[in-house]
């Protein structure tokens, strides 16, 4: 398996209720293998979207192989505060 971790540069925006919208975009991965699926790991409570489709709450691992497009945008939306380096990552198997 090999691990992609999604660091900075993430933009911040607050939402009601105190809550922060966290949103990252990134390219898809090159040298995918045919076959290979892609998992988006969030792990912290959070509401999650990959390109606008909702992947549903989080901590979680969700299957985003369909999902991605050759240039992705990925919504976290949490509470304020996070530490934004180990917020998310791609999991390639």
């Amino acid at each position: 398996m090999h691990t992609i971790r999604l660091r900075g540069p993430w933009e911040q925006q607050p939402l009601a209720g105190g809550l922060i919208q966290y949103l990252r975009r990134f390219h898809r991965p090159t040298g995918l293998e045919v076959g290979a699926q892609v998992w988006l790991v969030v792990e912290t409570a959070a509401e999650v979207a990959l390109n606008d489709t909702p992947l549903g709450d989080s901590p979680g691992r969700f299957d985003v192989t369909e999902l991605l497009a050759p240039s992705n945008t990925l919504v976290v939306s949490a509470a304020g505060g996070l530490a934004t380096d180990g917020l998310a990552r791609l999991e390639i198997g």
